[in-house]
């Protein structure tokens, strides 16, 4: 991910993330460590992250997504280097008085924050050039537009902010045609992100041709179809370049493990992630931070996960010779979420039902249990037994009971009270996942 804040704002963030991923359990003085932070530094931002939470919460589980998007927010419109970076982009050409007054900043810390700006760019190539006002200078107008597109999609920029500037230098009308929602269809899934990313390439290649014309004598027609071009031309030559690359290694390599329509929905993910680097050569983890959340989360509750991940972009970089792991973050968080690996298998099983209470009672069992149907494929059946004797010869069963039976092995009961509530039929549906299910030790 861009890093662009302050250290002691990271370690805001970070205590909020560890929050969110661990439900509230800490290890305070790993933190500290891991942080370099006193106890006292700890316990103070602590309590501040804490409060946060507490005024973003509504319903559900305390530590959600929901507010911690939120804090992240508050915390980001907190730093100088990121708020000094959207003037230098959105509003460039200025003396040093210009950004020093709309940030209250004093010589000393401007000169400091460039620099910091500076050293933080070099891996982008991207340079704050000082001609009749400060510039951010790229290789060419795509790298800037996609260097401005993913620094404002990752920190939540205001888009009406940019529609603004749009509307400021006269182009109100190229955000009525339907340009921005054309650029979609080079994306790979629908989500929420996506329509904010490519809205922002079509927002700041408008901007960065206007910023241009304020330099440029005499000034250029500006063309609001140049990203759409550029990014057609960029998805036939990736998919010259790679497809039939690509496609072969899937296929040949997880022929066994994916089923055709997977395999091929991966050929297109990994073809949108070379898409990605084809606009931007560069290492950018993660487009947008609730993907980054997904994947701590799941590394934390899944740690076998992340390293089956892992190999396999590591795999497919060598393999295929493009650098997936530069966008390694957001690639996990689309495997998982377009659910083109699996990591559990469900085994076939029989549920049988038992109630010391007789067949009606049976009966009211079996009819709060056959939502389960729903959740597992076949082979899968519910199974009345009028005694437990039933199911002895059977190791496997599992009975769902009102009565606990020394004949039959503990581990495969599953003990109710004689009225069952939506909270027991939910425990139990828990419990049934994991007696019924294992994790898959590889996906290759």
């Amino acid at each position: 991910m861009m890093k662009f804040i302050e250290p002691f704002i990271d370690v805001k963030l970070q205590l909020a993330q560890y929050l969110y991923i661990n439900r509230g359990q800490l290890d305070q003085k790993r933190l500290c460590e891991e942080l370099e932070i006193s106890p006292s530094t700890f316990k103070r931002t602590l309590a501040e992250v804490e409060e946060l939470y507490k005024e973003f919460y509504y319903n559900g589980s305390f530590y959600n997504s929901h507010s911690l998007v939120r804090i992240v927010k508050r915390y980001v419109n907190d730093s100088s280097r990121l708020s000094l970076l959207k003037l230098l982009i959105l509003y460039p050409g200025e003396g040093a008085d210009f950004y020093k007054q709309h940030l209250l900043l004093s010589d000393a810390t401007f000169s400091r924050t460039i620099q910091q700006l500076k050293k933080i760019l070099v891996p982008y190539n991207i340079q704050i050039k000082v001609s009749s006002g400060y510039w951010i200078n790229a290789n060419n107008k795509i790298e800037w537009v996609m260097f401005a597109t993913h620094v404002a999609s990752t920190y939540f920029w205001d888009q009406n902010e940019l529609r603004q500037i749009i509307i400021d230098y006269g182009g109100e009308s190229f955000l009525e045609n339907e340009s921005a929602a054309e650029l979609e269809r080079f994306s790979f899934a629908d989500h929420p992100f996506v329509h904010i990313f490519y809205t922002n390439i079509y927002y700041f290649s408008l901007i960065y041709q206007y910023q241009k014309n304020q330099r440029a004598k005499p000034e250029i027609a500006i063309d609001h179809t140049s990203a759409l071009v550029h990014l057609k031309e960029a998805t036939e030559e990736v998919r010259r370049k790679y497809h039939a690359r690509i496609a072969h290694t899937i296929h040949t390599v997880l022929y066994e493990s994916l089923d055709p329509t997977k395999r091929e929905r991966l050929i297109d993910l990994l073809l949108a992630v070379a898409f990605q680097w084809e606009l931007f050569p560069y290492d950018v983890d993660v487009v947008d931070l609730r993907q980054d959340y997904f994947v701590r989360k799941m590394t934390y509750l899944h740690p076998k996960r992340e390293q089956i991940l892992t190999e396999f972009i590591d795999r497919m970089t060598h393999l295929v010779h493009v650098p997936f792991t530069g966008r390694r973050t957001s690639l996990m968080y689309l495997l998982i979420s377009e659910n083109i690996f699996t990591f559990e298998k469900r085994e076939a099983f029989t549920v049988f039902v038992y109630s010391s209470l007789g067949k009606n009672h049976r009966s009211f069992l079996l009819e709060h249990l056959e939502p389960l149907r729903n959740f597992y494929p076949e082979p899968f059946q519910i199974v009345e037994i009028q005694k437990p004797e039933e199911v002895l010869s059977d190791k496997q069963a599992i009975v769902l009971t009102n009565q606990a039976f020394d004949s039959i092995p503990s581990a495969n009961q599953y003990i109710v009270s004689d009225y069952l509530t939506t909270r027991d039929f939910l425990q139990f549906s828990v419990w049934l996942k994991e007696r019924t299910s294992h994790t898959l030790d590889n996906v290759l």
